[in-house]
Formats: structure tokens, C-alpha cells, sequence
């Protein structure tokens, strides 16, 4: 009935339908057994919105439509009976179910404003580039892995690596020869100790 990326608007969906008199009663009055028809789906599938839109579908085209047409004066008793009796239950209806379907549409609507706001909000960070993002993803492939550019170039480039790494290492405090043989695959001992069975 609706996109998942819009706000549901049930007023929307139960627009009046004008009358055409090109088209005979009697196919107005199908359209009409057509929408129960489709009601009834939406009943045994307890899709309560779409079962509320058909029946004000039906209610708008008997009470609004039909009514209007030329044909309407002139046609059955039997017809009009039928209608309004069809109408006063699919009234009924209507007013039962107005309460859960104005909930599940408040829901559903406030899901959906929630994922607008989520994505629009400054919290998402949207990806941006500085400079040096630019001129690295710029960057030839064949630069990255070194094969072009002066062997000077490349060798200033691993020194620096290198002192990256060696500061890095510096940061770490030195195990204890204690716990190198806590830890050590040899035992307590290391390399001085005779190996037992366990």
C-alpha cells in the first residue's frame, strides 16, 4: 500500500473517487465487491492499516461516489439495500478498529521520522577527505609499493618506518628475566634446566 520510505497518510489513501458517468453503475458497484473482496485479504492477514484503508475505500465509494452517479436513481432496491447494509458493517468496523490503527500509525511514523533524524543527524559522520587523504588515494598504485621514484627516496622512507617502529618499541618496559621463564616453552629454567616428563 505504501513505500517504507514514506510517512503513512491514510487520508491520502482513501481519496473520493469521482464519478465517470462513461462508466456503468454496475461496475461501480463491482469496484465495491472488489474492495470487501480485498478487505477480507487484509482481515485474515490482521494487516489492520491496509484493512482500514479498503474500508474507507468502500464507505467513500457507496457513500460518495455511487450515490452521484445518474444511474443511482433508477437502479434495484435491492441494490441500495445491499449497499448500505454492506456500509453499516463496514462503519462499524471502522470505528473499532480507529483506536489500534491510529497507534500502529503513530508507531510506525515515529519509526520512521527516528531514521530520518538518525540519518541526518551530525552525530552520523559523513566520510570527508583531508589533503593527505587526497594526494595518498591519488597515489599511483605502482607509487605505494615503491616501484617508482629515486632509491634515495625509498631508502629515507624505510629509515623512517624504522625509527617509527624502534620508538614505538621503546615504549615498552622490558620483561623480567622472571617472568621470560615463567612463560618460556623450555620451563623455569630455559636453556640451563634438564627436561622432564610430565
Amino acid at each position: 500500500m505504501r513505500s517504507s520510505s514514506e510517512k503513512i497518510n491514510i487520508a491520502a489513501f482513501a481519496q473520493r473517487l469521482d464519478v465517470d458517468y462513461r462508466i456503468p453503475l454496475r461496475f461501480y458497484c463491482r469496484i465495491a465487491d472488489n474492495i470487501l473482496k480485498q478487505a477480507d485479504i487484509f482481515r485474515e492477514e490482521k494487516n489492520i492499516i491496509d484493512l482500514y484503508v479498503m474500508l474507507l475505500r468502500f464507505s467513500s465509494l457507496v457513500m460518495e461516489t455511487i450515490p452521484r452517479h445518474r444511474d443511482y436513481r433508477a437502479s434495484l432496491q435491492s441494490n441500495k439495500v445491499y449497499l448500505n447494509k454492506k456500509l453499516l458493517i463496514a462503519v462499524s468496523e471502522l470505528e473499532e478498529l480507529k483506536p489500534a490503527v491510529q497507534q500502529r500509525i503513530n508507531e510506525l511514523n515515529r519509526k520512521h521520522t527516528a531514521q530520518n533524524n538518525l540519518l541526518e543527524s551530525p552525530s552520523v559522520k559523513k566520510v570527508t577527505l583531508t589533503n593527505y587523504d587526497r594526494t595518498e588515494a591519488l597515489r599511483p598504485a605502482s607509487q605505494e609499493f615503491g616501484y617508482q621514484g629515486s632509491t634515495a627516496q625509498q631508502l629515507s622512507h624505510a629509515r623512517t618506518v624504522d625509527e617509527q617502529f624502534r620508538r614505538m618499541s621503546l615504549n615498552f618496559p622490558r620483561p623480567s628475566a622472571e617472568t621470560l621463564s615463567r612463560h618460556s616453552i623450555l620451563g623455569p629454567n630455559g636453556l640451563n634446566g634438564h627436561w622432564q616428563p610430565a
